[in-house]
């Protein structure tokens, strides 16, 4: 029989008289349970003495100690060998410290902790994956090192999140040309510039003949801007901590190394365009740990190289890759992408063009520049699924008729009573009037 040092003795109120017979007795790690005995035992046996530990306090009490999580058994017998005490002893954890512990730390919470076996079990609904996280953490603490446990806490706040991005480039283009061209040409070839109008371009031509050569100059006064725009607006749902990716564009093909028996040269597809793909991860209610990487790329002839007789063309791109923390509905916006080509080309008639003052007479400049820039800009929310009664934008919809079409010229006919049985039954809103998104 183990012996353990003495502790300090359960209070009055924890003394328990006990049958020869009965149900399990519970003790909690670490602490004790003062058992008084009719009558005084001869033997006294514990079967596992890891899990729990006796001590005897008198012929009559013996203190039970608990060491560590699990089951056993204590018997005791008189001098007749009659048992005077049969009882299981289940050794577990202080359930309810650690219960007022979680209801003061989260006061939302509903989780009951209570013992499997030698395992600690959490059943349960928090609001937030850090409350989650947070009552594991408070458990660990109560359990020590070695412990056990198995958590089935669920999270009641919604787990997916929409991600809605706008990309938005913007080049703009400026040319300028202005200058005087000459040209001669006979019967056995030109030099100078071929003189050929450009519909954009003020200009002015004057030919002169000598015997069979032709003398040619042309004024060119050219300034033009242009300025595009390129958007693009992926609206993407994924759940929490999982990747959603999008790509809108193409695929182009790249040439590989050809093959020496066979001859054959293998081709594979490298996508372009926008892309973008986003990993979200809730913290709480409100906030959202987002790993966002947008891309927008283009095929391009500058950097493209030729191997083996066959041409592969280059791509400019320009990527992104950032990890924030933001609020539902909060935007970030990404700028700065800036991309800036300028272009100079002066021709001149040898000798006449260096003269100076005079000599702008024989050159033509021309100027051209393109910028470029990318912003993109990011905006997540906290979303639910929703339910069957909202109505799509093809709803009721039916074409019109040859006369409809023909006579009085309507692309579609007014369905403003005809409403979906599904939308109708579960009293849906829908739609009314020509149109087929709804804008808030």
């Amino acid at each position: 029989m183990a012996l353990l040092t003495p502790l300090v003795i359960t209070p009055a109120a924890a003394l328990e008289i006990i049958d020869s017979s009965g149900g399990q007795i519970y003790v909690e790690v670490g602490k004790g349970r003062l058992l008084r005995l009719d009558e005084a035992p001869a033997t006294v046996f514990l079967a596992n003495p890891k899990i729990a530990d006796l001590q005897f306090k008198s012929t009559k009490l013996i203190y039970l100690v608990g060491n560590a999580t699990g089951e056993t058994s204590l018997y005791a017998l008189d001098k007749k060998d009659r048992v005077l005490l049969n009882r299981k002893i289940v050794v577990g954890y202080d359930l309810g410290q650690l219960k007022a512990a979680i209801d003061k730390l989260i006061p939302d919470s509903s989780v009951e902790p209570s013992m499997v076996q030698n395992t600690l079990v959490l059943d349960g609904v928090v609001s937030s994956p850090a409350e989650a996280e947070a009552v594991r953490e408070i458990a660990k603490s109560f359990m020590g090192k070695g412990g056990r446990m198995l958590n089935r806490i669920k999270v009641s706040m919604p787990n997916q999140v929409n991600l809605r991005v706008t990309i938005a480039e913007v080049n703009r283009s400026v040319v300028k040309t202005l200058g005087i061209e000459f040209g001669i040409s006979g019967n056995s070839g030109s030099v100078g510039t071929a003189l050929v109008s450009n519909a954009f371009t003020i200009t002015g031509e004057i030919t002169k003949t000598l015997g069979s050569l032709g003398l040619g100059a042309k004024f060119e006064a050219l300034e033009s801007e242009g300025l595009v725009t390129i958007l693009a607006e992926p609206n993407l749902t994924a759940l929490s901590g999982e990747t959603a990716s999008f790509l809108a564009g193409g695929e182009f093909p790249v040439a590989g190394q050809r093959d020496q028996d066979t001859g054959t040269v293998p081709v594979e597809y490298k996508p372009f365009g926008v892309s973008l793909s986003f990993t979200p991860t809730l913290l709480d209610r409100n906030r959202i740990s987002l790993k966002v990487r947008p891309e927008v790329s283009s095929i391009s002839s500058q950097g493209g190289v030729v191997i083996d007789g066959v041409a592969a063309v280059a791509i400019t791109t320009r990527r992104t890759e950032t990890t924030v923390e933001l609020g539902d509905g909060e935007s970030l916006a990404i700028a700065g992408l800036l991309q800036r080509n300028d272009q100079n080309d002066v021709s001149r008639v040898p000798g006449l063009g260096d003269i100076p003052i005079l000599g702008a007479l024989f050159r033509s400049d021309s100027y051209r520049r393109n910028e470029s820039e990318l912003v993109i800009v990011v905006t997540p929310y906290i979303v639910k699924p929703t339910s069957e009664r909202l109505a799509l934008p093809t709803d009721g919809h039916e074409p019109t008729n040859d006369f409809d079409r023909v006579v009085n010229g309507l692309a579609y006919r007014d369905t403003h009573g005809s409403v979906p049985d599904r939308v109708a039954k579960t009293g849906g809103q829908r739609l009314v009037g020509a149109v087929g998104f709804q804008v808030e």
